[in-house]
């Protein structure tokens, strides 16, 4: 509906260069790929310049190593020793065909046909995975779940009997369908070896509503972020409400719950999200931005607020109360039942005050994950 009122062609920066709609700009780059002869010519030399990154690490010697996607490292804030890092490869590339237009297979009348066309589309550089896989022999592939256009990596390493591992990227939803899957098709699905999670209520998740993934095949590593959130000792004066910028939530709900505490009194501190530059949608609140939340930040705040994050799970074992509004739309943390999280409504900021700071255990990173990378 949105599109049909709107379409596709709605400016997302301003005159300042600042982002206006980030989540409807990931949809005009997946309907409307923007063809130019630089953007072509770039990839193309992206392919080059990894096949000759092939053919190097062959003639140094760098065979028969586990094999790891470096956007782990960047998603997740984690750095291994040097000593370990020596044990892989890491891979900075993924070769997604981008000029397949799939505004094209929008209009298209048969949706069997555009489902096929997005699946070739995704598998477009099985060949070449297969012919460097074949050259580098990898032990093992270890990569994040969500392969977004590039599933050709997976189904080559599966062509030649490759260990695979995937690691969540973040909070597991029962609307992941790349994890969860659909009950009406769960044979020869393309899929990982063995799947990570960081705590054993998303193993439930997967288990409950899933239809991949076994019991045999999922496995807990802990929190990997390596900037975990100290758990408070002690509640100081409370005067904060926290908000971590979401970057696709309900805005309207997340902004109404805000308006609410700051008319009793609390002053909202919002962290920033590094990819974003624009906090145009809470125009209507009187809030303060930081890079990240300090520890008087949490000493002193009722409770966070949120809906959609991962960042709200490694939050919690803080010991501060997490708010989520009344959901209009999908909640991610639909199915998980976590302590200490609670719904918003009218005069909860009465029971918040009454609340002490909540022993929630987290799991640390456990030997056999780090295992696999050695």
């Amino acid at each position: 509906d949105f599109i049909r009122k709107f379409g596709l062609n709605l400016k997302v920066k301003n005159k300042n260069k600042l982002f206006l709609f980030s989540g409807y700009l990931r949809i005009q780059n997946f309907l409307m790929v923007r063809k130019t002869l630089l953007s072509k010519a770039i990839f193309f030399f992206k392919v080059i310049f990894f096949i000759f990154w092939v053919f190097y690490h062959y003639l140094i010697g760098n065979t028969k190593k586990t094999i790891v996607q470096k956007t782990f490292f960047k998603n997740f804030r984690f750095n291994f020793s040097h000593k370990v890092e020596k044990n892989f490869l890491i891979l900075n590339y993924f070769l997604a065909f981008p000029f397949d237009s799939s505004s094209i297979k929008m209009n298209q009348l048969n949706i069997d046909e555009a489902v096929i066309l997005e699946t070739q589309r995704r598998v477009k550089f099985f060949k070449l995975w297969r012919f460097a896989f074949s050259i580098l022999k990898p032990k093992k592939i270890i990569l994040l779940d969500n392969l977004f256009d590039d599933y050709g990596i997976l189904l080559a390493a599966k062509s030649l009997n490759i260990k695979t591992v995937g690691i969540t990227h973040g909070v597991v939803s029962k609307y992941h369908k790349n994890n969860i899957g659909y009950s009406f098709l769960n044979k020869d699905i393309l899929k990982f070896d063995k799947l990570y999670v960081c705590h054993d209520l998303y193993k439930k998740l997967l288990l409950k509503y899933g239809h991949i993934y076994k019991n045999k095949e999922i496995f807990v590593s802990g929190l990997l972020n390596n900037e975990k959130f100290k758990k408070i000792k002690k509640r100081k004066k409370i005067k904060y409400i926290l908000y971590p910028f979401e970057f696709l939530t309900d805005y309207k709900n997340i902004s109404k719950t805000l308006k609410y505490f700051e008319d009793k009194g609390y002053s909202i501190i919002l962290k920033k999200r590094p990819d974003i530059n624009n906090y145009g949608q809470f125009t209507n609140i009187n809030f303060t931005l930081v890079d990240e939340f300090s520890t008087q930040h949490f000493e002193s705040a009722l409770c966070i607020v949120g809906m959609s994050s991962s960042i709200l799970f490694e939050m919690t074992f803080a010991g501060i109360p997490i708010i989520i509004p009344k959901v209009a739309g999908v909640s991610l943390y639909e199915g998980i039942k976590i302590k200490n999280w609670y719904i918003f409504k009218n005069g909860i900021e009465k029971k918040l005050c009454k609340l002490n700071i909540s022993n929630i255990p987290y799991k640390r990173i456990n030997k056999s994950f780090l295992r696999e990378f050695s």
